[in-house]
Formats: C-alpha cells, structure tokens, sequence
C-alpha cells in the first residue's frame, strides 16, 4: 500500500503532516467549496428574488431544551416569590355599589407621553343568530388606531372605509374617540356606552383604497350599553403559573434578566359583558335591536408591533352562558411560545385557562388560515373541547402601523364546546414588512385653547386683542371668544376673514361688580331666589338685576381701558357687541341665544352694549337656562367687540347634519342681509344640503327656497339694525350662488377637520368674500337614545333561555323603579341575596360589579329564576320547588323545561349540599328570635349622621358610611324570608305527606294553614284606620268626606277627637305606603293628605264589625284540614304551625324594619337634594330619583349639565316605562308584552292559587292603582295586579281580593288571612279578562273566579232563598 510519505518522498513526521494539511486544502477543501457554492448561491438567490420577506417560516418559536424541566421548576418556584401581588388598594368592599379610587382609575385613559406608547381598548361581542362586532380603539402620540367590524346575519359585513388601514388621527386625545367611534365611561367597571356615527362600507377590501364605490358607503349610527357580566381579571391574574414557567422553559436564560419576559406584555385587564342597543342605516330606518355578548380587553404600556411576531386570539360564547378568551403570542423579544386566557362559567366564575393544545407553530404558520380548528384547553377544574369553523365569507384583512407593521385576519367563528353550540371570532396577527400604499394621515394643528399665563405685565388684561394670547383662555374670555380668538390665529389662505376686535374679559366683569356693591347685592338676591332660599318672584328679581347693570356705568378703570382698545378705530366704525359668558359654547352646553347680541354700535356707545350685555347675564331665560343644566347663576362674562360686517347674507353652516348626524351632508340655512333673521327664526331661510364624498368631493344634492318674507339688515344711519321686506323676485332666488355655497362647505369641512370635531358655523358674506363669526361645536350629535335611556340599567342576561319573573318583585316594586331606588337599594338586595345563595353552591361566585339575581330590565324589577329558585335542584322537580314556587309565584311553574334548564348551568345538588343546607336553615330557624333582636337594635339605632349645616359633599359621605348599617338591617330581613320560607317547606311536605300530585284539598289545607298568623304588623293598620273613621263617623262625617283632603286634614288634626288616634297612627306607621320600597315615595306622614283620602272612603259607608278578624286556633286548624289521611300528619304539624306563622309574623315585622331604613334614607336623599338645589348643582329636587347614587356622587363634586340633561329626559320618559307590561316568566332578553284585546263578552272561568278560603259573590272592581280607589265600593270583590301595604287600608271595604301577583305570604295574602277574606293569587291577566261592574263569584277554597250571568245570578238568589 502506497502511502503519501511514499508517494512525496519524505520520511519525517513533521513534513508528513505539512504535506497533509497541503493535500486537504489542494484537493479536499477545494472540491468541497466547488460542491457547496452552488448551493449557497442558489440560497441566496432565491432568499432575495422568490422568498417571501413576510413568511411566517421565519418565524423561531424556542424549543424543549435537555433542561426543560429543571428551567421550569426554577421558574415556577420564581414566580410564585416574585410575581407582583394584588395591591391592597384593589380590595373591594363586599357591599360596594359604587367604584372605589382604584377601579376608577384603571378606567380613566392614560396619558400617552412617549412614541410607543399606548392605551387601547377593544370590545367584541355576538349573538347566536350570526351577528358580531369587533370594536377596537388604541390612542398613541400621533395617531389613533380604530376598528369597526360589524357582520349581521344576512351576511353583510360593514367597515370603516379606511380599512384596511387602521390608522386615524383624533382631535378627541385624551378619550377613546376616532373615526365617529366613541367610547364612554357610564360606571367603572361596570357600564360603558359605545356609540357610533358616521360612515361604513358594505363589504371587504383587502386593499387600501383612496376612491370608494359611493353606492357602498352607508351612513349608520349605533348606540349600545355594555354592562359588565363577570369580575375584572387583571393581566398579570389572567397567566397561569404553569402555563407561564413552560413557556419561560423553553426560552434561553443567556442572563439574569429571563423573568422580565413576563413583563413585556402590556398591562391592562379583561372583562366579560353583554352588549345592547340598535344599529340604524340611514336616516329613515328605526333600526334593529342587538344583543351581544362577549368581552372587553383593556391594555396600555409600551408597544411596539415589530416586536410582535405572530398572535392569535380566540373568543368564544356558548348558548349555556360560558364566555371564554385565548390567547397565544410569539414576540421578537419575548416568549415565543406564551399562552393564556380565561374561561367564565354560566355560573358567573372565572378561571384562568390552565393547560391549551394552542399551538402557533401548527396553526396558520403560512398564512394559511384553516377552515377548521379543534382547540382543546382546560379551566376551573373541567375539561374543554372546541370544535371551531372558520367563516371564510365574513372574513376581513387589518394592517396596523405606519408603514404598516402589522397584519391581523379576522373570521367570525361557529363552535361546538362540549356539545353545545357557540358563536365566536379570532384574530390572526403576524408581523408585517411588505409595502403600505395607505397614505399617511397628514399631521393636524388641531385648534385648542391654550393654558397661557393670563397675566401681562404681572396683571390680569381687562381687555384683550383677539389675536393675544389672553383671548385663547377660556375662564378669562367666554368659550365665543376663544373660538373666534382660534379662527383669528389661522391664515388668510383659508378662504375667509373673521372680523377685527378686542374682549372685554371676565376679570372687567369682575371688576365692575366688586366697584358697585350695589350690583353683588343685587346678583346675591337672585341667587337666593333662584336656589329657593328666599321666596320671591324669580322674573321681578331678574328684572331688577337687569335693571341695576344696565342703569349703572362702565367703572373708570374699565372705561379707560376700553377707550385706549376703541381708538385704533375710526369714529366711523360700526361694532357688534356679543356677549361671551363663561361655559357656554362648550362640547357640552351651547348657550345658544341665552345672552344679548347688540347690532350696529357706534364706538361712543360701545361701553353701553357692554353694560346690556353683562345685564343679559341675569335675564329670566338666561338664568333658567343655566338653573336647568346645573350651572353657576353667575360664571361671569367676557364681551365681545368686533367690526360690524354689512353682510349682504348670512347664516348658519352646520358640518354634519344636526338632525342625524349624518357625516357626508353639510347643511346650510341663509338669508338676506344680517344671520340674526336666521339664528332668531323671524324669518324662514333657505336650506342647503351638500353631500360630501369619502375623499371630500362636494356637491350640491337638495336645495329648499325658504320663503325668506324679512330681513335684517344694518340701519341706513348706520346704527342698529331693520327689517326690511325682501321683494318677491328675490324671494324665489338663493340668496346665494352655488359656487360660495361649495365655498362655505369647503370652510366647513376644514374647520372641522382643524378642530376635531363637527361645528355649527355662523358665517356672513360681503360682496363674495366670507365672514366667520362664530364655529362651536354642536352639541345634539351625542344625545342619548330613547332605547339606550331605557335600557340603562338593565342587568345582564347571558344567554337565550335565561329565566327571569317579576311574580315577586313585581309585587314589592310595581311599575317603574326610578335610578336612585336602582342603584342603592336593588343593588344591595341583589348583593345580599347573591351571598346567600352562593353559600351552598361552590360553583357559584360573588361579584359586585353585576346583578346577578335582583336586577332591571326598563327599570322594571326582576328576578333571576334560574339562579335563585333553580339553583340547587335535585334530580327531579321536588317538593321544595313547588313550595319555593308558591312562595314566589303563588302557583306551581317549575316544569321539565326549567327544571332542564337549572341542571345544565347549577346541576344536580349532592346529598351533602342537601343536608348542610337543611342543618344552616335549622340553625337559622332556632337563631330567629336572637337575630330578630339584634335587626330591632339596628333598626333603632340607624340613621344618618351629619351635621345640620352640612354641604351636600359631606352629606353624601354621611349616606356612604351609613350603607353598611343598611345592609345589616337588609339581612335581617332575608335571614327572616329565609325561616319563613323554610318552615313552609317543612309545613307542607309533611302536609301532603310527600305525594307528588297536588290537589285541590292541598292547596286549600296549605291556605288554612297560613291563616291567622298572631302579631302581623301590617294587619294592624286595617283596624286602627278603621277605629278612626268611627270616631270622624260619629262627629261630623258629612263635612269630612265632602272636604278637601288638606282641608279635611287641618279639620283632624285641630277639631276632631280622633286627633290623638292619627298622630298614634302616623308616628307608628308613618313611614308606611304605597310603593314603600321606593325612595321617591312620600309616605303617610310626609303627605298625610294620601291618608285622608282612605279615611274619606272609610267614613262613608258603613263601618265593618270591630272583630272581624279572622282567628283559627292551631287545634282547630289541624281538625278542619281535609287532605291529611294519616293520624301523625296532624299531630306533625300542630308542632309545626306555631313556628310557620310566628315565623310569617317575624317576616312581616323586619319587612317593617327595612321599610324603615329605607325611609331614613329617603329622608337623607331628600335633604341631599335640597341641599344641592341651594348649591345650584340641581334645577329642582325631584330630578335627584332619576340619577343613580354614582351620578349623584358624580355631581356632588362637579357640575355636569349632560348628567342633568339625561335625568331630565329620563322623567319625561318614565310615564312611558311605567305603563310597561311583561309576562309573568320572561325568557331570554325581556320585551314588553305588546298590547292585547281581550273579549268583553262572554262568561270567564279562571283558576288560581287559594291563600285565604272562603267563597264570595259581588261586584268586580277593577283597580290598577290607587289613583281608581275611588271606585271601590263597600261589598266589592278586588280584582288588581298586586297588592303592598298601601292597600291595606282598603281591606275592610272589600269582600274579596284577587292579583295577578303573589305568593303564600305576599302582603295581599297575609292580610286577607288575617281578616278572613277570600283571596286568590297568580290569576294572570284578570285585570284583563275581567271589567269593573261584571258581577263575578270567589271561590277562595279551590281558587276560582268566574263570572256569572244574569240567569245563574237569579238561580243563585233563589237557592240562597
């Protein structure tokens, strides 16, 4: 064999291996590179002319190393000790009902101070008919991102038409407002209002485009209430631990530095809710109501979308109630592989999603979307499996950044989840370096009024140039002048002028009152008149204030001051002198008109309009106005002065249409001569309407020629203005040319642009040049909807076949429930309510951002059936149910389908659920007398402390610390309801000695058994009220019953021997009456005159016996009963009747325990809002029950005229929402009942549930509230919707009672037993059926109402013969 030392020649080792290295790099290294270039430089050349720059293959995800395990144990460990813990200021209160500090604040908008960043929020949501939004708002430096998204389901998917550019510049910075999308905090935490005005495109582009199909573009508004239906997760709550340490596992630890990874997501939280409101195309559609639901993600921080590299979200909502959210990302700088999200429950629980098959690697990496995915995650201790189709139809394509960094594809989504149908969306995200052909929105000076030190030469200006920097503040020169002040400081390129001037400023109108005392004297007066201090005639005391400005002269400081501005004028010059108070023109409050424009002034009478202009300040109309928005009786006014133009027409521009809002029509209303004929409406303008393209293209679409009879033009002599009566000719004309017409709306579309939002722009032309005299933003654009009003306060309602009733409630809060009663008292029955039904159910939570059993729907009062009489069912509808059912409904409703249904989100209660929650109602039945002593105590002791001088600040702490005193009080009461309700369960199952087909001998023995409970509190109130109208009878019954309630009442009170009797009665019940619960009720003894008028009813026929109490002893209950067939049924229960009606009589006392302390609420709210009405904060008293306690917090503070405006149309409304009806079991979302007609012939039979035996005839009196009392006659059978206590004075003139409402111990039910009259409950729609004189028979024993005939009447009559 031939070696290379042999083949060279040489023999030493060191020449051999020279030799070696030679041969390798000669002949080995040399074909190796001949072998290798051309593949390197077919890489190269196809990296750079076919690889695609944006393949998501480029993508590095980080892999399992050798160490996995061990790198994952060290993190789990480091972050279960350094992961930040929840901040104590977090902590909520139990019972809160408002938001505290904290969860303000995470609601308020951050400041964004640095490029990248940010704070965004986005809210997705849909239903299971295929409707779906995505909404998406993210505020930076320069810029707003915003999505809109919005596919229903005909398959019409809308969007901006920007997009697929997601790129807007807002003059809204410091709110989440952009493109006509708005969002607006209501409550922290817990309600938040979308709204929406502008234009969307019908259909999808995957291409931005500068020219858009006009016929796609659609002019569509929606308004929604999002409410809150789960707690805030946190984002760093919302990582899982486990998930966290696999995904830090797997990432490379080159430092000590690893765990900030976790830290570059950005902070924020999630939140799942329901949507509700309508969605309008057009200005002619009424609209379609949607109900979505769905989730809201809140994120702020640093953010920067190279460093983005892949995401996908996944959102989910299934028919059972369950919400859930995934969330997978690969970031440049972060984890690769992160995963997180939560999952609520239709119990109301959230979870953090604890294991997820979500794997970015295998899903879409190329872009690729799928049709179909199966998502498999884990939470709460269960199991999910997902199967997901993907809608490619309704599919959209988003590009964030600029240029564009960001790709996201979004497809609506149908599930499958454990077998249950679900609707959904997902979000493809990858990172993006391909070409942006969207141009970049131009940077915009938007106009703003400037904090410029007001001070020149260390004083504060009296009068100040419009082109100074003292005339862009606006405290100093009135919200008129800053906008001029902002018109002046643009250029002439903008097509048109704006008049030469001066202001004279607040601080002169300061001055000038503090150098006459004689006029702070005069506006203190009126103050104290307008806030009803004083009580004078408010107009005479204006006038004389008008009177007293306009009679005395300018103060000599002020007089100079204005002289030196008047003499850079000629004496020729003619001025107009505007008013220009401080707050008005205003995003919020226009002030349209409220003040004096004085026309066509000569300089010598300048400082005179001047004096009439601060004089107008205090006009009558002018101080009602700023007395019904809430605002200072005297803000104080600037004026300003500014060379008269000579228009030969003018008038009003309005960038939008004022009426829909409407962003491509511009309205425009002119006439001859001055704008004052066209802002006054002396005269019937011209109406313009130009349409405006997406690239802003105008032309002129409707023209309406007003018939324009006056106008108003500058005096001949130069001073002042006249009518003038336009010649017919001219009339028939535009009294402007197309082209200025196309002028003025070019002007107006810039302003707008200029100063972020749409104006209302007074403009005057001379001679084809254009004037601008004033550009303020219109205010009606955000006005809230009727739908939005109504809806309001609704709780949530999470799925489709969710159960609510108002059988209860309906009886406890008839009608419509005002927003203060709302917001205190039904929050915290909900809270309390919540706690104890949680008690026993571990898969139930407690949250008090949402109600969740007691809540509103059109503000009026409903109850969740699912999740309190079917929370904790067993296998088969059982004895508890029906019993629970009587309770609350007064006849049996539980059926298979309900049963069903509470299975599916409560299931089925363990035996030793069953047994723990018999021992805690037996403990809390033996407790019932300790407890009742105790809520007594706390009755007593409860009240309001605050000193009587207090502000109204200081009384609403006062009202905020005494709520956890309520809501002792709030328990007791339940704790009562509770043993009551228990002991009836006991009573009957041992009644109908467990049979589960009940008779009729059942349920007339379960009335029996209720009858005659001893020492029912209310049922005292029958017979006091009786024994007084004796007395009133044997003295002067005549004069009393013929007399005026007021009158009638002085009679009582200083004549009558039945003086002593009615002060005893007040000051017992006093806090007592019809709709009791509700804290705009005045009660007897606020409005004794109620009163009166029952006495009145009572004294005028014949007064009943004395004793006609109903009284059965327990023994004598026992023998009668017919339904019992074993001997030791009636031995059971005469050891339970005892208890049953001591525990109805315990019931009905803390019932009159809270009723109590709701009225020593109701009187501190009645206090706050005079004390608010002194203050100016609030036009009259009564508007304060139609705010919630967190608007009225909201006010205490800071006047808000929107706050104001919103109530005020709530009470205007509320006669509407009173007269709303609803089914007795409502399923899904509530909607009103639509009206019935019912026959008015015939004979009517109608079963229903007996609570009081015995058997009647008589005449039907049909009463739906107390207003008709006065048709009751004595001996009538009372046929009405439910029954409180303010009925109860009404008892003893009836002969019979029947509701639509009630159960076994509803107030009708328990007074009716205590008098032993017969009385049915849970007759639907009788006061319907039946008429008022129909003569009708009672049969409380098997609970039948019938009408009767003439013929079986004279049959009747002669049996009974």
């Amino acid at each position: 064999m031939t070696t290379i030392a042999d083949y060279y020649g040489v023999n030493t080792l060191v020449q051999y291996a020279e030799l070696t290295m030679n041969w390798l790099v000669d002949e080995v290294m040399l074909d190796a590179v001949m072998l290798i270039a051309p593949i390197a430089i077919w890489i190269v050349i196809r990296h750079i002319l076919v690889e695609d720059k944006d393949d998501p293959r480029r993508v590095i995800y980080s892999k399992a190393g050798w160490n996995y395990y061990v790198k994952k144990f060290w993190a789990r460990y480091c972050l279960a000790k350094h992961w930040v813990k929840e901040p104590v200021e977090k902590k909520k209160e139990i019972y809160a009902i408002t938001a505290n500090a904290y969860e303000t604040r995470l609601e308020s908008p951050r400041k964004i101070r640095k490029e990248l960043d940010m704070d965004g929020m986005a809210i997705f949501g849909c239903d299971s008919k295929g409707n779906s939004m995505k909404l998406n708002i993210v505020r930076k430096i320069r810029s707003t991102e915003v999505w809109v998204y919005l596919s229903l389901a005909d398959g019409s998917v809308y969007q901006l038409p920007g997009h697929p550019d997601t790129n807007f510049v807002s003059g809204q910075w410091k709110q989440f407002e952009a493109a006509d999308l708005k969002f607006s905090v209501i409550e922290p935490m817990r309600k938040w209002r979308i709204t929406f005005n502008g234009t969307l495109r019908k259909g999808v582009a995957n291409e931005w485009r500068l020219e858009h199909d006009e016929a796609a573009l659609l002019h569509v508004r929606f308004n929604f209430i999002w409410t809150a239906c789960s707690d805030y997760v946190e984002t760093r709550d919302s990582w899982d631990k486990r998930l966290l340490s696999e995904a830090l596992a797997r990432e490379s630890w080159r430092d000590g530095d690893w765990l900030d990874m976790v830290h570059l997501e950005p902070e924020g939280y999630d939140q799942f809710g329901v949507m509700d409101g309508v969605v309008r195309f057009g200005s002619q559609d009424d609209g379609s109501r949607l109900y979505l639901r769905g989730v809201r993600q809140r994120r702020w921080g640093e953010m920067n979308e190279i460093n983005l590299l892949r995401g996908v979200r996944v959102h989910g909502v299934a028919v059972d109630g369950s919400f859930f959210t995934l969330n997978t990302t690969c970031r440049r700088d972060g984890l690769t592989r992160a995963k997180w999200g939560l999952v609520r429950t239709a119990t109301g629980m959230v979870h953090r999603i604890k294991s997820s098959n979500f794997d970015l690697e295998q899903i879409a990496h190329h872009k690729n979307l799928p049709s179909q995915l199966k998502l498999m995650f884990s939470a709460g201790g269960k199991n999910y499996i997902a199967s997901v189709q993907l809608e490619e139809r309704s599919g959209a394509l988003l590009y964030s950044g600029h240029p564009w960094r960001q790709q996201t594809f979004l497809r609506k989504l149908q599930l499958n989840v454990n077998g249950m149908q679900a609707s959904g969306f997902t979000e493809f995200a990858y990172w993006y370096r391909g070409a942006c052909n969207a141009e970049k929105p131009p940077p915009i000076a938007f106009l703003r009024a400037k904090k410029w030190d007001c001070t020149e030469d260390g004083h504060v200006p009296l009068v100040c140039d419009l082109r100074g920097k003292a005339a862009l503040i606006e405290t100093l020169v009135g919200g008129k002048a800053v906008s001029l002040a902002l018109l002046k400081s643009l250029n002439d390129a903008r097509q048109f002028s704006v008049p030469s001037g001066f202001c004279v400023t607040s601080e002169a109108y300061a001055r000038q009152t503090q150098m006459y005392p004689q006029l702070q004297l005069a506006v203190e007066l009126l103050k104290e008149v307008a806030t009803g201090q004083k009580d004078l005639d408010l107009k005479s005391v204006c006038r004389k204030v008008v009177d007293a400005f306009e009679n005395t002269k300018l103060c000599q400081e002020v007089k100079a001051t204005l002289d030196t501005f008047l003499e850079h004028y000629s004496e020729d010059t003619i001025f107009a002198v505007r008013s220009s108070a401080v707050g008005e023109d205003s995003a919020d409050l226009s002030s349209a008109g409220q003040n004096s424009t004085i026309l066509g002034v000569r300089s010598e009478k300048v400082a005179e309009s001047v004096m009439k202009c601060w004089a107008s300040l205090f006009s009558e109309h002018s101080v009602l106005y700023r007395k019904q928005y809430g605002q200072e009786l005297d803000p104080g006014m600037a004026v300003v002065v500014q060379v008269m133009v000579p228009a030969t027409a003018a008038g009003v521009l309005f960038t939008r249409h004022p009426f829909t809002g409407n962003p491509r029509q511009i309205l425009i209303t002119a006439n001859y001569g001055l704008g004052e004929s066209v802002v006054s409406a002396v005269a019937e303008p011209d109406s313009v309407l130009i349409s405006r393209s997406w690239n802003n293209h105008l032309k002129i679409e409707e023209v309406q020629i007003g018939s324009k009879k006056d106008s108003i033009f500058v005096s001949k002599s130069g001073e002042g203005t006249e009518s003038i009566n336009i010649a017919e000719e001219q009339r028939r004309k535009l009294c402007l040319s197309g082209d200025l017409l196309l002028k003025l709306a070019q002007i107006g579309e810039g302003l707008e642009r200029l100063f972020g939002s749409p104006r209302d722009i007074e403009w005057a032309v001379v001679e084809e040049e254009i004037y601008l005299l004033q550009a303020r933003p219109i205010t009606t654009l955000d006005a809230w909807t009727d739908h939005e009003l109504e809806h309001e306060f609704d709780m949530p309602v999470v799925m489709d076949n969710d159960i609510l009733s108002i059988a209860n409630t309906g009886e406890v809060f008839p009608g419509a429930t005002k927003p203060l009663t709302q917001s205190v008292l039904i929050r915290l029955l909900d809270l309390e309510i919540q706690e104890q039904c949680n008690k026993h159910n571990k898969n139930r939570t407690f949250c008090n951002l949402y109600q969740s059993v007691v809540g509103t729907t059109s503000n009026h009062v409903v109850i969740s059936v699912i999740n309190t009489v079917l929370s904790n069912l067993e296998k088969e509808i059982s004895m508890t149910n029906k019993v629970m059912d009587l309770a609350v409904f007064g006849h049996l409703v539980t059926d298979e389908r309900l049963h069903s249904t509470g299975l599916q989100r409560f299931g089925c209660m363990s035996t030793f659920t069953k047994f723990h929650t018999i021992y805690d109602m037996l403990m809390d039945t033996m407790s019932a007398g300790r407890v009742e002593k105790s809520g007594q105590r706390e009755v007593r002791n409860y009240k309001v402390s605050c000193a009587k001088n207090a502000t109204a600040d200081e009384l609403m702490g006062a009202i905020q610390k005494s709520l956890p005193h309520f809501v002792e009080i709030i328990r007791l009461h339940g704790h009562m309801s509770r043993v009551s309700i228990f002991t009836q369960i006991a009573a009957m199952s041992v009644l109908t000695e467990n049979d589960a087909d009940w008779r009729m001998d059942h349920y007339t023995d379960i009335s029996l058994l209720l009858s005659s409970c001893s020492n029912v509190e209310s049922a005292e109130i029958p017979s006091q009220l009786r024994e007084i109208a004796a007395v009133i009878a044997e003295e002067d019954s005549d004069f009393f019953t013929s007399a005026e309630p007021s009158i009638a009442l002085n009679w009582i009170l200083k004549e009558s021997d039945a003086a002593s009797k009615f002060k005893a009665f007040l000051d017992a019940h006093g806090h007592r009456s019809i709709r009791e619960f509700e804290f705009h009720t005045l009660t007897w003894g606020m409005k004794p005159e109620n009163l009166i008028k029952t006495l009145q009813a009572l004294v005028k026929g014949p007064l009943p016996a004395p004793d006609n109490a109903f009284t059965l002893s327990v023994d004598e209950t026992c023998r009668i009963l017919k339904s019992p067939t074993k001997n030791g049924t009636r031995r059971a229960l005469r050891f339970l009747l005892p208890h049953c009606r001591t525990a109805v009589a315990r019931r009905e006392k803390s019932k009159s325990g809270l009723i109590c302390a709701v009225h020593v609420l109701r009187t501190a709210y009645r206090r706050l809002a005079q004390l608010l009405v002194r203050e100016g904060r609030l036009p009259e008293a009564e508007l304060l029950f139609y705010m919630s306690h967190h608007e009225m917090s909201r006010l205490v503070r800071h006047r808000d005229p929107v706050l104001l405006a919103k109530a005020a149309r709530r009470k205007r409304l509320w006669q509407r929402w009173e007269g709303l009806q609803f089914e007795e079991i409502l399923f899904g979302v509530p909607t009103p009942v639509q009206e019935k007609i019912w026959p008015s012939e015939g004979l009517f039979k109608m079963q229903a549930t007996p609570v009081c035996a015995g058997v009647v005839l008589g005449r039907a009196c049909v009463v739906s509230d107390l207003s008709q009392t006065a048709d009751i006659v004595r001996g009538d059978i009372l046929i009405t919707h439910c029954t409180d206590i303010g009925w109860s004075p009404f008892f003893p003139l009836v002969a019979g009672i029947v509701t639509e409402l009630g159960g076994l111990i509803s107030h009708g039910a328990v007074i009716a037993r205590e008098y032993g009259v017969p009385c049915i409950v849970g007759a639907t729609n009788a006061t319907h059926i039946f008429r008022t004189g129909d003569i009708v028979r009672l049969n409380g024993s098997i609970g039948v109402l019938e009408k009767i005939s003439e013929k079986q009447l004279v049959d009747l009559n002669a049996d009974s013969d």
